[in-house]
């Protein structure tokens, strides 16, 4: 499970009503110092690339560009007639090609975004491995970010739920620190630094910009931003930087137009390179 999600990368608004988080979160305060990453993340308002075309990205994932390995289809820029103040995304995913006969996984993601502030709402998610399905929800809301996960056995039906509190107001979902990043200007040099809660566990990302080049990909020749990512995981119990074994490092290149989606995403991680290569992009109706 783990494993898929680094494959996969991009919900409903619910307030939190216990006290215990924030208390939590005051008492961790009192007793340690704040965490010198904690004065690194970017606080800045979007930038004024706000706006995301509706559209329809799909992407061939694969082993060092060369054996397919999976499918994903993001669904970017949309709103729900309810709440037409946020954004929406969704990103349906699985394995394929050889890859499917040695490990089967589908997903479901749905991410809920304020339009003005691009700050996550809540990200639901649904996987399905051979033996498991595991459905996780996580809630951003006064100042805590409440996941919620659920392992499901397919054959028993059994399940095991479990939620897991993290004490950070600025925490972006996967949907979001894309929507984030893109917004700015990400001049040369340029470096954004986020903290990124996927699913159950929090992580620091830096992501600084390499440079501008022509990237060709198969929808053509394109203008793209190049930039660099770091990952460290941030241990809940005492809030300090880990080393993240399973990502060693990721380039990013991000289309240099109105979309300012990524093109492509190169990750080396513990099970060799990876690949999220965008092969078809497609307008859809607001």
């Amino acid at each position: 499970m783990k494993s898929a999600r680094l494959y996969v990368t991009a919900g409903l608004s619910i307030a939190l009503t216990s006290i215990i988080p924030i208390a939590l979160g005051m008492k961790a305060a009192a007793e340690k110092e704040t965490p010198r990453w904690m004065g690194e993340v970017t606080m800045a308002d979007p930038g004024e690339f706000q706006e995301v075309p509706p559209c329809e990205l799909s992407y061939n994932l694969s082993w060092n560009g060369l054996v397919k390995a999976g499918e994903a289809t993001l669904k970017l820029g949309l709103r729900d007639p309810k709440t037409p103040e946020h954004l929406l995304g969704t990103c349906e995913g699985q394995s394929a090609g050889l890859a499917k006969r040695l490990w089967f996984y589908q997903n479901l993601f749905r991410s809920e975004v304020d339009s003005q502030s691009l700050r996550p709402i809540v990200f639901k998610s649904t996987e399905t491995e051979k033996k498991e399905k595991i459905i996780t929800t996580a809630l951003f809301a006064d100042g805590v970010v409440k996941s919620t996960e659920t392992v499901q056995k397919r054959k028993s039906g059994d399940a095991k739920t479990k939620e897991r509190i993290f004490a950070y107001e600025h925490a972006h979902d996967m949907l979001s620190s894309v929507l984030y990043l893109r917004s700015h200007p990400l001049k040369n040099g340029d470096q954004i630094n986020m903290v990124v809660h996927p699913f159950k566990s929090a992580y620091f990302a830096k992501f600084r910009v390499l440079g501008r080049e022509i990237f060709k990909s198969p929808l053509g020749r394109k203008k793209a931003i190049k930039l660099d990512i770091k990952l460290y995981k941030i241990d809940r119990d005492d809030l300090e930087l880990k080393s993240y074994d399973k990502f060693k490092k990721a380039t990013i290149w991000i289309s240099e137009d109105a979309y300012r989606m990524p093109l492509e995403v190169r990750s080396e991680v513990f099970i060799g390179s990876v690949r999220a290569t965008l092969n078809e992009r497609k307008f859809l109706k607001k």
